[in-house]
């Protein structure tokens, strides 16, 4: 049955007693929350550094051009994205398209107070469940420094998912155990309206429903299996119902209104355990990976040597049979730590990786919230949790027997190899964003190109892959990106004076390699004549010597103006008006729907030849 959950907190507070130091006067108790506070203020410092030369990435520009398209109304809140339900992360996304073109430092202060919260909700568990003492620095440390949270703290579009997942993970576990040592009804409502929060920003939040299940029956009931569920249902059956009911409809809720992003495709268990569980978790848990691959730049895969991983699995499994020697119950705190990686395996199992494959388990996106688990389980297994029946606890005969002075230095010892190696990991990660970001580079040199040109008639095309992934179509065109960044520009279907971007982001004039020719016109040295003359027409159609096919072909006009004049254009798909200059000048069209023949007509009273007229892709010609 359930132990008594005032007990502890007695024996806690007399075990807790500090004494006054008399060289600085602060307590031990006082000592330890502003190492804490220290900790997490230097986090957020480094944090800071990481991200503000940054840029956005891949989904970012998605969820920044829906929400300006869309505003915040409560319907383009809930409209899910990618298959996710995350109305905070819509509020966000509005929030920094509404302070400026891709502003990306609004961004990143959005991340920036997300990763405090996490810190401050992480602390405050840590605090709540072992109290104030000189153990909860090491599974603070564990966690701030481990690389594992990088990939979801860089990119923006997962940072709005993940940090408030394990901000409400944090949370929920200090208020749910403060609830169950105290009695206090407030505690669990409020570690119910946590969850339902997370709810709101990640549906992977129910797994926290799990955590607090597994500590309330694992460290605050005692007996079998079936015992701890009686007594836990019998005296917790308000909260308990409050988080199944509430948990079962959600879940009902998203599977008929969220569209399903489980995918099928080949089969890839084996090496998606291979790559998630074998090598990038064991890795980053102590303080790795060392060394990356950006094949997919700036988001780098982790990539740790051979040796690393074999070195990784035989520390972690020393620690936990060190462990399990000198305390008791360490089991059931493995037992949470590997319950929720293997979770997370199959939900990457089930949904990304039978489109990419089981290298995706490389990616320390999936896993930013195993590592916050793990940090609470390093926290159980070296720390007894206050008020806890059941927590675990120094062996009374140690089958493991060390001196002293090492049982004293282990912590702050490990705790220091895995702050340097995590921050050694941690920068290597952050370098590639700021130094091979290929977004950031391309809207670099736009900006250069296009700063104060005022409007600029450009051909739409879609930007190199590297830039934005042909996945997110349309959002990876010029049309959706570079009005999003602010420019003054214009993407007509027929212009005079047409804007080409290359891959570089370089911004040229564009010119037509011919690949399609049309016929030319009877008049020699004028070709086809339109005005208001003897031998002029006030309209011409010039059919193409082959059917222009659809694609990412323009077409050029070539004439020759007496004055100022207006022209209509229609070819295939695109038609519209192009005001020309007196002399010779050239007519751009978008042939992109293809055509057969294009139609000239002249609105005023100048004459007008047309020459050449050439179909072809868009190069690159003199600077802008």
């Amino acid at each position: 049955m359930c132990g008594n959950p005032h007990e502890g907190v007695v024996a806690w507070e007399h075990r807790a007693v500090s004494t006054t130091t008399g060289r600085t006067g602060f307590t031990d108790r006082e000592l330890v929350l502003g190492a804490v506070l220290s900790l997490v203020a230097v986090h957020v410092a480094v944090r800071v550094w990481m991200l503000w030369p940054s840029f956005f990435y891949g989904d970012d520009f998605v969820l920044l051009g829906e929400a300006a398209r869309a505003g915040a109304s409560p319907g383009a809140l809930v409209e899910p994205y990618a298959g996710q339900f995350m109305p905070l992360g819509r509020l966000l996304a509005w929030v920094v398209s509404d302070a400026g073109p891709l502003s990306w430092h609004t961004a990143a202060l959005s991340i920036v107070v997300l990763v405090a919260l996490a810190d401050l909700a992480c602390a405050w568990m840590l605090l709540e469940l072992f109290g104030r003492r000189w153990g909860v620095l090491l599974p603070l440390t564990a966690y701030l420094t481990t690389a594992v949270l990088l990939p979801a703290t860089m990119w923006w579009a997962a940072a709005l998912n993940q940090l408030p997942l394990q901000a409400v993970l944090f949370a929920a576990v200090a208020a749910w155990v403060r609830y169950l040592r105290t009695g206090r009804a407030r505690w669990w409502v409020l570690a119910c309206a946590v969850v339902g929060l997370g709810l709101l920003a990640y549906v992977k939040t129910l797994l926290v429903v799990g955590v607090l299940a597994w500590l309330t029956l694992a460290h605050f009931a005692t007996g079998g299996a079936r015992d701890r569920v009686r007594a836990v249902v019998r005296q917790h059956w308000r909260p308990a119902l409050v988080l199944v009911v509430g948990a079962a409809a959600f879940v009902t809720w998203y599977l008929v209104a969220v569209p399903s992003i489980v995918s099928r495709g080949a089969p890839v268990a084996a090496d998606l355990a291979g790559s998630m569980l074998g090598r990038a978790l064991p890795t980053g848990l102590v303080g790795g990976p060392w060394r990356w691959d950006a094949v997919i730049a700036p988001a780098a895969l982790a990539d740790p040597p051979a040796w690393s991983v074999a070195l990784a699995w035989v520390v972690l499994g020393g620690a936990a049979v060190a462990l399990a020697l000198r305390r008791r119950r360490t089991g059931r705190v493995w037992a949470l730590l590997l319950g929720y990686a293997g979770v997370a395996y199959l939900l990457v199992l089930a949904t990304r990786a039978p489109v990419a494959g089981g290298v995706i388990g490389l990616e320390y996106r999936y896993l930013t919230d195993v590592a916050a688990v793990a940090a609470l389980c390093l926290g159980l297994a070296t720390l007894p949790v206050r008020g806890a029946a059941e927590p675990t606890e120094p062996r009374p005969a140690p089958r493991l027997r060390l001196p002293d002075s090492v049982t004293r230095r282990t912590p702050a010892v490990v705790g220091a190899v895995l702050a340097v190696s995590g921050l050694v990991s941690s920068v290597g990660y952050a370098r590639i964003w700021h130094t091979d970001h290929p977004a950031h580079a391309w809207f670099e040199r736009v900006d250069y190109d296009l700063h104060d040109r005022g409007d600029v008639d450009v051909a739409d095309a879609p930007v190199p892959e590297p830039v934005v992934s042909a996945l997110f179509s349309p959002w990876d065109t010029l049309s959706r990106l570079l009005p999003q960044a602010g420019y003054d520009v214009s993407f007509p279907q027929v212009s005079t004076r047409i804007a080409h971007v290359d891959g570089f982001g370089r911004v040229s004039q564009g010119v037509v390699d011919p690949v399609v020719v049309g016929v030319p016109g009877p008049e020699e040295g004028c070709g086809y004549r339109l005005g208001r003359g003897a031998r002029a027409v006030r309209s011409v159609t010039v059919p193409f010597e082959r059917e222009v096919p659809p694609g990412v072909y323009w077409l050029r006009i070539g004439y020759l103006a007496s004055s100022a004049e207006t022209l209509t254009v229609s070819a295939g798909a695109a038609s519209g008006r192009a005001e020309v200059s007196t002399g010779l000048g050239s007519v751009f069209v978008d042939l992109a729907h293809g055509a057969a023949e294009v139609t000239i007509s002249v609105v005023g009273d100048a004459t007008v030849c047309i020459g050449d007229v050439d179909a072809g892709p868009l190069e690159e010609g003199p600077d802008w």
